[in-house]
C-alpha cells in the first residue's frame, strides 16, 4: 500500500507570505490615500474657480434683495424699521462685487457695491471717470465668507482682491484686479486692467497658485484676466511654469 504523504506551509513560507501581503496591501492603501487627495485638491482648486464665476453671475444678473425698512444714506446701509422706502427709490446704486482674501489664502470675502447718482458727470468722460464719479465704495449689506475647500489655499497672492462691476456708462461688466486687500478708496483699483498691479503679468493675467495635499500633481493656478468681462475670464491651469 503506497502512503501519500500531505506536506504544509513551513513557519518560513508563512511568514513570506504575511510579510509580502503586507507590503502589497500598505503599498495599495498608500495610492488609495493618494489619489483621494489628488481629487481632493482638484475638486478644491476647481471650486475655487467656480465661487469666483458665481460672483460674475450674481453681478450680470442683479438682484436687489435689501429690506424696505433697510435705508441708505451717503453710500451706507442702515435699518430702520421706521422708515419704508421702496426698491428703486433710494439714493444708491448697486453697482456690482467686491471680493478680496485674507493673509491666510483660505478664506474668501465678499462684499457689495454700491455707489451714489453723480450729478457732475461731463460729455468728455471716458467710462472709467463716470464708474470713479459714482464713488464706489464696499458695503456690509450682502456680506459673505466662504473658506476654500478640502484646505487648499492661495500661496502667491494670498490677499488679492478684484471688482466685478456694472458699469454705469454702458451697463457692461468690468472686471479690476490687485495683489494687495481691497483699498479704503475703491476708486484706486479703477484702472486700465495692465497698470493694476506690478504682480499682474504683462498679459493682464492676475495668477493665483493654489496649493494643498496634492499628491504627485503640480500646483495649480486660477487665473483672472481682467480684460475679459465674463466668467470666461477665470480659469484653472494645471500646468502653470509660475507656480511650479
Amino acid at each position: 500500500m503506497n502512503t501519500e504523504i500531505q506536506r504544509g506551509f513551513t513557519v518560513i513560507e508563512v511568514v513570506l507570505f504575511l510579510g509580502i501581503s503586507s507590503i502589497l496591501f500598505v503599498a495599495l492603501m498608500v495610492g488609495v490615500g493618494t489619489n483621494i487627495a489628488q481629487q481632493r485638491y482638484r475638486e478644491g482648486v476647481y471650486n475655487f474657480s467656480a465661487f469666483l464665476q458665481d460672483q460674475y453671475v450674481e453681478v450680470d444678473n442683479t438682484r436687489n434683495g435689501r429690506e424696505d425698512t433697510t435705508t441708505c444714506v451717503g453710500g451706507n446701509f442702515n435699518e430702520n424699521p421706521s422708515t419704508s422706502i421702496s426698491r428703486g427709490t433710494s439714493e444708491c446704486v448697486l453697482l456690482g462685487k467686491a471680493i478680496e482674501m485674507g493673509s491666510s489664502g483660505t478664506i474668501l470675502h465678499t462684499y457689495s457695491v454700491i455707489g451714489t447718482e453723480p450729478v457732475n458727470i461731463a460729455p468728455g468722460d471716458g467710462e472709467l471717470d463716470i464708474i470713479k464719479k459714482y464713488l464706489p465704495k464696499k458695503s456690509n449689506f450682502g456680506q459673505e465668507e466662504k473658506e476654500l475647500d478640502w484646505q487648499v489655499e492661495v500661496t502667491n497672492n494670498p490677499e488679492f482682491s478684484m471688482l466685478i462691476l456694472r458699469s454705469p456708462a454702458n451697463g457692461l461688466l468690468r472686471i479690476f484686479t490687485s495683489s494687495n486687500a481691497l483699498p479704503s478708496d475703491l476708486r484706486t483699483m479703477v484702472t486700465p486692467p495692465l497698470a493694476s498691479s506690478p504682480s499682474i503679468n504683462t498679459d493682464g493675467i492676475l495668477r493665483l497658485c493654489v496649493d494643498g495635499d496634492r499628491g504627485a500633481l503640480p500646483i495649480f493656478s486660477v487665473n483672472i484676466d481682467s480684460r475679459i468681462a465674463s466668467q470666461d475670464g477665470i480659469t484653472v491651469n494645471e500646468v502653470d511654469s509660475v507656480c511650479a
